[in-house]
């Protein structure tokens, strides 16, 4: 099965222009993409932009339209710190399982939810799971989103340890242009991300937003 995933993603980002799908950026460059799903999420969040802001490092926020809903001030203090605010659907329902209807209006409430917040159009869009349909992918190039996917999980999602998500990430693992998939809701993220940040700035690695890393 995964195979078949690798086989598929190399298909599309081939067949579709750059601008409406990135799983990583040019391989020769030192730049890299901290991006972190399912937010904005109180105390972690929070944290997670003290630290960037510590570092003089910016970083990409895929949330959900639920959670910026409600913490619309942590939605603000995301986009005010320089960093991308990108759209992850209202609620998280898989792409795939819902009608064009349905997905669109989760794509279209989160993306009203970010411009009120921001008074800008950030037109990045990640699906839940990682995880789009053919139909899903065309209603978001018909309507100039850009898919972003990621070339390296922390798989922190699992919320096993902090030794596990450096065990996926640090070491020889991250290359350049790569987009690293975090989330901002657990400790284990929060206790792994200085030593993650510490060894890609030793590594002379350049941290950018989705948006620079596509330029």
């Amino acid at each position: 099965m995964r195979k078949i995933k690798n086989l598929l993603k190399k298909t599309l980002y081939v067949m579709v222009p750059r601008k409406y799908i990135i799983w990583r950026g040019n391989r020769n460059s030192k730049k890299v993409a901290l991006t972190f799903d399912d937010g904005p999420t109180p105390n972690y969040t929070e944290k997670v932009l003290d630290l960037l802001s510590y570092h003089k490092i910016k970083a990409s926020f895929f949330v959900l339209g639920k959670n910026l809903e409600r913490y619309p001030n942590i939605g603000r203090r995301i986009v005010e710190d320089g960093h991308l605010l990108g759209n992850h659907t209202y609620s998280h329902k898989k792409s795939y399982e819902v009608s064009i209807r349905e997905f669109s209006e989760e794509l279209n409430r989160t993306k009203d939810l970010i411009k009120k917040i921001s008074s800008r159009d950030f037109n990045y869009f990640r699906p839940p799971f990682g995880v789009f349909s053919f139909l899903t992918l065309w209603h978001c190039i018909s309507k100039r989103f850009t898919a972003v996917h990621w070339s390296l999980d922390s798989r922190d999602f699992e919320h096993i340890s902090t030794r596990h998500i450096l065990k996926n990430v640090i070491g020889d693992k991250v290359r350049g242009g790569d987009i690293i998939l975090l989330h901002d809701n657990n400790k284990f993220t929060l206790e792994a991300l200085p030593v993650i940040i510490e060894h890609l700035q030793n590594r002379d690695f350049k941290f950018v937003t989705v948006e620079e890393m596509m330029r």
